[in-house]
């Protein structure tokens, strides 16, 4: 694989219990910003919220990024998001399939996800970040066996056959696509291409904490922060962590 970054350093892996787990451990280690872990298959895969993150062999494309930013906690949502960017412009660039963004970090084709991203920090102390560990999860085709029952409604896939060159390519161009912005994250260069690929825009949502639904609203945007907007009764209310869902119609 060829990257616009010189500083890439690749470690493939055929099996992993979680690839960011693996980059953290070399993280502490002292390993350089710019190291990106790829496994063929991981056995406790990790997602946001503390969720399994199902990772089959040979079927996806399991990586985690270490970072080392020098910049406060704000930075994991600006990594998050730029991330999601970054995955979404790959994914069309290499074969021309149309991609959206559910806020915060899921990407989705045809109504279904096919990516998954966990931004996952260290702190210097309680505002600096010592490093950060981006991992991506990608389905790139049909897995043998079926999706777990818990998300057989909700996960998809990209292509019906796995083709090594395509994920090779699309590797490549999460990179380096995510690179280009980073170098420049403060400035927030993927505010508006973000903005644009946000599949909740107009739909009514449920706010979900712990599980459960706390309210709901209409998505109305993404504010300069990355916060979502709900607007519910003429009342605005702003999120920037936590999960929203598109709310089933009745």
């Amino acid at each position: 694989m060829n990257f616009k970054n010189p500083k890439i350093n690749i470690i493939s892996l055929e099996e992993v219990d979680s690839t960011n787990t693996y980059a953290k451990n070399l993280a502490k280690e002292g390993m350089d910003e710019g190291t990106v872990v790829i496994a063929k298959r991981q056995t406790m895969g990790r997602g946001r919220l503390g969720r399994k993150f199902y990772s089959p062999s040979g079927t996806g494309i399991y990586m985690s990024i270490i970072l080392k930013p020098e910049t406060d906690a704000e930075s994991i949502l600006l990594i998050t998001t730029a991330a999601a960017v970054a995955v979404s412009q790959a994914i069309e660039n290499v074969t021309g399939k149309s991609t959206l963004i559910k806020w915060v970090n899921d990407i989705y084709m045809n109504e279904k996800k096919v990516c998954g991203i966990l931004c996952e920090g260290s702190f210097r102390d309680c505002h600096t970040l010592e490093y950060a560990i981006l991992g991506i999860g990608i389905n790139i085709s049909k897995p043998d066996t079926p999706f777990p029952d818990e998300i057989k409604n909700i996960a998809g896939y990209i292509l019906e056959k796995d083709d090594e060159n395509i994920k090779e390519k699309i590797i490549e161009e999460v990179i380096d696509n995510f690179f280009n912005l980073y170098k420049n994250i403060s400035k927030k260069p993927h505010l508006e291409i973000y903005r644009k690929r946000n599949l909740l825009s107009g739909k009514p949502v449920n706010i979900i904490q712990c599980d459960e639904i706390i309210d709901e609203g209409v998505c109305t945007g993404i504010d300069d922060d990355f916060a979502i907007i709900i607007t519910k009764d003429n009342d605005t209310i702003k999120i920037s962590s936590g999960e929203v869902s598109v709310k089933e119609r009745i």
